[in-house]
């Protein structure tokens, strides 16, 4: 395969800070994404303004526009330190997840499992969902994520190889992800997903943040299907370098409604509890996501 310079030079730059990130403390790791977080977003800019303005699209006058500027400096510091987290992926372990996160609690777990299928762990962008999937398979869980593949082929496979490294399994959403998850599900394997995206083609619209959202219905379709529970959840972060995970009653299938009727009751109260907790807790979300999951349809544009 040919890669384009582009892709190389981006590559090249990932593996460069990922070597670096391997041989520090993980305090140092934050240190580095936090300087990385400073510069990209007090000096190059990226994408500032239009995070500021899906906030105010979302709170309106709640929020003071110095609360406005808080919430989206503290949301793309903590986007960097996902993605500087996961560069020093290989070196989690379960000694780190007893001492950085809490929340997970085995017996809560472990009842989801029904005759040996498993379920889904459904998290918007939130906190790190990196971590409570990595803490998940640490402590014995087997994990594995849907994922939508990278433009750059070189970066996607060093992400996905990144998600894998501690036992988790990876299913690309352009494959045929249905026939594929509900296979692992039924095998009891737990699924990641993140169910805040928005979809381009015309679907049932959902509430979400205060709007309407048009949004994939995947997570209880693989659940009705594989008839698995779908467990609302998010992984906080508390200061820099401490996790909370915080979960929901868990919302399971109804085969005696019609399949489209019980995929949107299933669809809107996952949204519903997931929407509460970011307006609760903004700058824990990823607002500069480029699939900005309130834009309108193309042909819902003004």
């Amino acid at each position: 395969m040919t890669y384009r310079a582009k892709h190389v030079v981006e590559y090249a730059l990932l593996k460069g800070v990922a070597g670096i990130v391997l041989f520090l403390p993980y305090r140092g790791v934050l240190l580095v994404g936090w300087c990385l977080a400073a510069f990209i977003h007090w000096v190059c800019r990226y994408r500032v303004e239009m995070a500021r303005e899906r906030i105010r699209e979302v709170f309106g006058e709640e929020l003071a526009e110095s609360e406005v500027k808080r919430v989206a400096w503290i949301s793309f510091r903590n986007m960097c330190f996902v993605a500087i987290e996961m560069f020093w992926m290989p070196r989690l372990s379960l000694k780190w997840v007893e001492a950085h996160v809490s929340g997970l609690d085995s017996e809560l777990l472990k009842p989801l499992y029904h005759e040996g299928r498993g379920f889904i762990v459904a998290s918007p962008h939130f906190g790190n969902w990196e971590v409570m999937g990595s803490s998940l398979q640490l402590l014995g869980y087997p994990v594995f994520y849907l994922y939508r593949e990278q433009s750059n082929p070189l970066t996607d496979r060093f992400i996905r190889q990144r998600r894998e490294c501690l036992g988790a399994q990876t299913v690309s959403t352009n494959t045929v992800a249905l026939r594929a998850g509900i296979k692992l599900l039924r095998k009891g394997l737990i699924m990641g997903l993140l169910p805040d995206l928005r979809v381009k083609t015309a679907q049932t619209p959902i509430p979400y943040l205060g709007k309407q959202a048009n949004l994939g219905r995947g997570a209880a379709m693989f659940a009705r299907s594989a008839k698995s529970a779908i467990l609302p959840a998010v992984c906080r972060r508390v200061g820099w370098a401490q996790f909370e995970v915080t979960t929901w009653d868990p919302i399971v299938p109804d085969d005696s409604v019609p399949k489209e009727e019980d995929w949107e009751r299933m669809t809107r109260e996952l949204m519903r509890v997931l929407s509460e907790v970011v307006m609760d807790s903004p700058d824990q979300y990823f607002w500069f996501n480029k699939r900005w999951v309130l834009e309108p349809l193309a042909d819902e544009r003004p």
